[in-house]
């Protein structure tokens, strides 16, 4: 399941704010996009195992049976 990230995907820091809550809003939006980014490719990845488990299975009974 995709995750919809980016700036359309949360809300901004509320007009005004202070500096220091927009560095940390910041902060924050790039820590949770990097983690979505994460999260994706590891998602990846584990969909990739089984077809490389089920084919590292059948290899070793190709060579059992040689």
């Amino acid at each position: 399941m995709a995750v919809a990230h980016g700036p359309s995907a949360r809300p901004s820091a509320p007009a005004g704010a202070p500096l220091s809550d927009l560095v940390a809003h910041d902060a924050r939006d790039f820590c949770e996009d990097d983690m979505v980014q994460h999260l994706e490719e590891r998602q990846q990845t584990v969909g990739c195992c089984p077809a490389a488990l089920r084919g590292a299975r059948g290899s070793e009974r190709n060579q059992s049976d040689g």
